[in-house]
């Protein structure tokens, strides 16, 4: 679990102070558009658009709730945005493709409507009490005593309020301007080439925000996790992605069999607002498009929708690994302490209790990593309150755990990685790991899926059986293969066959 250890306090305060320029610059920017002082060229030539659409297609809701200068700077932009919007030619540029040299780039309206999805998703769960006993419909983070929360939940009313402004057809076309008002064209022109530099400066200090927040991809991890992640050269992985990012995130009403909610005292007890926000801005996120999506490795979450604290996740196998296009599907339990705790995480894909599939996931489901307090590691890789999140657990799941050669995840048993002796033992190590991918993660999810997740599983092996029954064949005429290992494997390439020719 080595990696680099990101520098949490020297990224903060390098970032609030970017946020405080970028919050003064948006703010002249607003009063010049509340003039009329942005002319429709300055809004298509200048880096006003790329610069707000960056800064909202990239943003995360959690990110933005973690200091008060990134509050204030989203702020000021959603004011720009708004000010903007005031006038309907400028409305309509908002409405125009963003060329930035990105392949996903789209409008700042779109970016905006995608925002406002996002906290519509927050104020909903925020506002909404436990099923069992939250004892008041009025109980919402607004009406807590939680200054963050109310915080947060104004700032995702202002965005729902600027999407539904973008949304508003525009009046028609005024008439043109007397003779007087062109007199001042003069005037405003020279105020539009102000506009035009301090857009400029914006978009140099959004890049600069960007930037630094670069330096943890995902809200807190360390950048070796998604270094450590493959990336499939499947042909079809456009389709692939296009059609299981649809099924990403969902919130159903319930999620069956749940290993907590089935044990834990939790279930009846009330949901705490600072809990409760934290998870709904920590869902807002991952609905917003956080959730890795590949074809090699995939993540998939279902968030209980009257029971916020539970969640099941579900993670395809890494490719070049045993575990490779396998389902392990997670569930999850944010305590009431939450975030000042670490979540509690259990493995369900174990064959009924049968198979270790490393040595970081028991048979009883247990998950060992530092992040959850289960394994010791570097300081760095320790659960950090206003950092940490459930998806930086799932990824590095993703990549520290679902790896090549997981034998050597054992304490102790890199001394003999590049030995003989090593390499012999991990090869007979994911010989087991290979059959019990195949039997549980594979045949078990098809025979048997979770509810909740049968559409994405059905959908994940209709489209990568072709790939997945070609890596099973390799798997089984491997030359090296023990006589027992090649015999069982035949034998669940054909169950495998068989599967898929059903879907």
């Amino acid at each position: 679990e080595g990696g680099e250890v990101w520098d949490i306090a020297a990224t903060e305060k390098a970032q609030a102070q970017q946020d405080v320029e970028m919050h003064m610059l948006l703010a002249l920017l607003t009063a010049s558009a509340e003039r009329g002082e942005v002319s429709v060229e300055t809004a298509t030539t200048s880096c006003l658009r790329p610069m707000l659409w960056s800064q909202l297609h990239t943003g995360s809701l959690l990110e933005v709730s973690s200091r008060p200068e990134r509050m204030s700077m989203y702020l000021s932009m959603l004011s720009l945005v708004k000010a903007l919007a005031a006038q309907p030619e400028l409305k309509a540029v908002l409405a125009q493709h963003v060329h930035c040299g990105r392949s996903d780039s789209s409008s700042v309206v779109q970016a905006v409507t995608a925002v406002q999805r996002q906290a519509e998703f927050f104020t909903s769960r925020a506002r909404q009490p436990s099923a069992a006993s939250e004892g008041s419909s009025n109980s919402t983070a607004k009406q807590t005593g939680d200054e963050d929360g109310r915080a947060m939940y104004d700032l995702c009313v202002h965005i729902i309020a600027v999407g539904s402004l973008l949304a508003t057809p525009s009046p028609p076309p005024s008439q043109p301007p007397a003779p007087a008002a062109r007199a001042t064209t003069p005037r405003t022109t020279r105020s539009s080439s102000s506009a035009a530099a301090a857009a400029t400066a914006a978009a140099a200090a959004a890049e600069a925000v960007v930037g630094a927040s670069s330096a943890s991809p995902t809200f807190g991890m360390s950048a070796s996790l998604s270094d450590n992640l493959s990336i499939g050269d499947d042909s079809d992985e456009g389709q692939y992605i296009e059609e299981m990012s649809e099924l990403q995130f969902a919130s159903p009403a319930s999620l069956p069999g749940h290993h907590y909610e089935t044990k834990d005292k939790e279930a009846s007890a009330p949901q705490l607002s600072a809990r409760t926000k934290r998870l709904a801005l920590e869902a807002a996120d991952m609905m917003g498009g956080a959730l890795p999506a590949s074809v090699s490795s995939t993540i998939w979450v279902r968030v209980n929708e009257s029971k916020i604290h539970y969640w099941r996740a579900m993670i395809s196998g890494p490719e070049s690994t045993p575990y490779s296009g396998g389902l392990f599907i997670f569930d999850i339990m944010a305590p009431s302490e939450y975030p000042n705790v670490a979540p509690k995480v259990n493995l369900q894909t174990t064959g009924g209790a049968t198979v270790r599939f490393n040595p970081n996931l028991y048979n009883c489901g247990k998950v060992c990593l530092s992040l959850l307090g289960t394994w010791q590691g570097d300081q760095g890789e320790s659960w950090h309150p206003k950092t940490s999140t459930l998806l930086q657990v799932l990824m590095s799941i993703q990549a520290l755990i679902l790896v090549p050669d997981p034998f050597f995840n054992e304490p102790g048993y890199e001394r003999v990685r590049n030995t003989a002796e090593g390499d012999m033992q991990s090869r007979s190590y994911n010989e087991t790991i290979r059959e019990a991918t195949i039997r549980f993660a594979m045949l078990g999810h098809l025979k048997s899926p979770p509810p909740e997740l049968k559409e994405t599983i059905i959908r994940h092996f209709k489209l990568r059986k072709k790939t997945l029954l070609a890596q099973v064949r390799e798997w089984s005429t491997d030359e090296k293969n023990s006589t027992k290992h090649a015999s069982a494997m035949r034998g669940l390439l054909r169950d495998l066959e068989q599967a898929f020719a059903a879907l």
